[in-house]
């Protein structure tokens, strides 16, 4: 809320999209006097390691007339093999008027953690002096940023000139993309260059027509025509020996910090001609090898290396995704249309793989000339990211100029009106202040076997509630790890179509009062509610008893409001099964 004057903190953020364990962290305020005269201000932050108070200051500041000033937070050296925090801001001025506002930062022993990933496409000479955009990614906490066809050739990365022109007929400048890897790494960011695992040029293909796979027909596999050709990735192919060593020339001339490996989901098998002999490839049974060939010759070349391999479509996730790359990264694309079935993918690659996973989940309601209204686009945006996070995956859908990606060729990428900027930091904010209660991997399941239809553990009422992302529903999303019960809430009422990248005309229907029943054995310490919709994310703290039920005592809260995403935990204290 603002005071009596036409004072408030215009932004709060951390100096770095990320901190490693021991940085000096700095939190930035921007407070803003829009009044004629100056005015005698105190600034108060506190740092919560989820409700857990871990550090205060204050500071007695001027805000100058008119002006926007600038204060900075430092903490020294806070140690953390991996946990989020909040910084909530407090601004109080004439004894009486103040606001209130939130960021998060987390601190890990390693990025990998933690990956949340970005994008950047525009590498043209106009951004050779433009820090602004990497400057204003880190306030949305991207760690990891996908650099998108920077490279000169897709089967000859890196460029022989300063300027050059790209497969597509773009003028990019090689000295945009050094700055902009200097930038990601002042900034807390790990740098990856885009690549094609098997697309070569026209001219490559016509020098090396017997590195290339062909279909039962006989015809050499391409995408745009003859635009691109794809290569054959078995472990004895020319091509495999090829690529990686651009990928190292890549790493020793550049400072990227990995490779994001792409491919196109087709084709599934196809026919390679070495040595004059046709075989029959299963592209599925070399993803993993050729993933594991590139970390084995990339490791001695960069230090904390960085991989990821798109399975579009979902396509060789069994093979790809206990593969030792950092990221599993999956291109979602029909049938996988519905929000249940975002929330499939992240629970089955998390299961096979034991990493943390990224939906590229393109949104092509930000595409320009679409007729669609912008709230209606946000509408998808916020519901379709709640369903993501809740289920305990990221997504990459954030870069460069507040842009959306809309599309998977990323230079089409839409933008975030001003005014909904900071509704979408909440939500970034939101994961990484609570991202030990959603990305811990010791965190188990228990969303459809402890709540709705015959399952009494976790019972609520005034809604309708479902286990699978239902229209019209409360999607409930159960969780629980040593110490903590985690409820995840998400609205789906007044959502009629199921399907997460449609437009929505409608946000969901505010609920009010929900009530909730728990069958929890443990001592519970506190209950608290969050939310990216309420009060910048802050935790709220409920009243709670207990009830009498046929298979013992019940938990009973209420929460208050549920507008699209509201997370409760539980905090319980561990006791020894076996104790008497």
């Amino acid at each position: 809320m603002r005071g009596k004057e036409t004072i408030y903190i215009k932004d709060v953020y951390p100096e770095k999209a990320q901190y490693l364990s021991g940085d000096e962290i700095k939190i930035y305020v921007e407070a803003f006097n829009e009044t004629e005269k100056n005015i005698d201000a105190v600034l108060e932050i506190t740092i919560r390691a989820l409700d857990e108070i871990i550090a205060e200051q204050s500071a007695n500041i001027v805000l100058k007339a008119g002006c926007v000033t600038e204060h900075v937070f430092c903490f020294e050296q806070i140690e953390s093999e991996w946990q989020g925090y909040g910084a909530d801001v407090v601004m109080i001025a004439g004894g009486e008027g103040y606001h209130a506002l939130s960021t998060a930062f987390d601190v890990v022993a390693s990025w990998k953690y933690a990956p949340r990933y970005g994008f950047l496409s525009d590498f043209s000479i106009g951004d050779e002096q433009d820090p602004e955009d990497i400057r204003q990614m880190a306030k949305y906490h991207l760690n990891v940023i996908q650099f998108y066809d920077w490279m000169y050739r897709h089967d000859k990365l890196m460029p022989e000139e300063e300027y050059f022109i790209d497969p597509l007929s773009r003028k990019l400048s090689l000295k945009a993309i050094k700055e902009k890897i200097r930038l990601c790494h002042k900034y807390g960011m790990k740098a990856l260059a885009y690549s094609a695992i098997y697309a070569g040029s026209k001219d490559f293909f016509d020098e090396h027509k017997d590195w290339a796979l062909y279909d039962n027909a006989g015809n050499a596999h391409s995408l745009g025509g003859e635009w691109l050709f794809i290569m054959n990735i078995a472990p004895e192919s020319p091509w495999v020996k090829h690529i990686i060593n651009e990928y190292k020339d890549t790493l020793s001339r550049l400072d990227f910090d990995g490779i994001h490996m792409d491919t196109y989901g087709f084709p599934k098998k196809a026919y390679s001609l070495l040595g004059g002999r046709r075989k029959l490839e299963n592209l599925d049974q070399q993803f993993r090898m050729f993933i594991n060939k590139v970390r084995e010759e990339l490791e001695p070349v960069r230090e904390d290396l960085g991989l990821s391999f798109n399975a579009v479509g979902n396509w060789s996730i069994e093979t790809v995704a206990p593969s030792r790359q950092d990221i599993i990264y999956i291109e979602v694309w029909a049938p996988y249309e519905n929000y249940i079935h975002l929330y499939e993918l992240i629970s089955r690659a998390k299961e096979l793989g034991q990493k943390p996973v990224t939906l590229a989940a393109y949104l092509p309601a930000y595409l320009e000339n679409t007729g669609i209204k912008p709230e209606h686009a946000e509408n998808s945006l916020l519901l379709s990211s709640a369903v993501i996070f809740a289920s305990g995956g990221y997504r990459i859908l954030l870069g460069e100029n507040n842009g959306v990606l809309a599309d998977p060729y990323f230079v089409l990428y839409g933008k975030l009106r001003p005014g909904f900027e900071r509704t979408v930091r909440n939500y970034y904010d939101f994961i990484v202040r609570y991202a030990n209660l959603l990305y811990d991997p010791l965190l188990k399941d228990l969303s459809m076997t402890h709540a709705n239809g015959i399952n009494e553990e976790y019972r609520f009422e005034n809604g309708a509630f479902s286990s699978f992302g239902e229209p019209d529903k409360i999607w409930t999303i159960i969780k629980e790890k040593p110490g903590y019960k985690i409820i995840n809430l998400v609205n789906l009422t007044g959502i009629k179509s199921p399907r997460w990248n449609e437009a929505k005309e409608n946000k969901p229907t505010e609920i009010k009062n929900i009530i909730v029943r728990a069958l929890v054995e443990e001592e519970v310490e506190d209950v608290f509610v969050a939310s990216p919709d309420i009060n910048n994310g802050f935790p709220q703290k409920l009243e709670y008893e207990y009830e009498n039920f046929t298979r013992g005592r019940a938990l009973k809260f209420t929460i208050p409001n549920l507008h699209i995403w509201d997370m409760v935990y539980i905090r319980v204290v561990e006791t020894d099964i076996n104790t008497v």
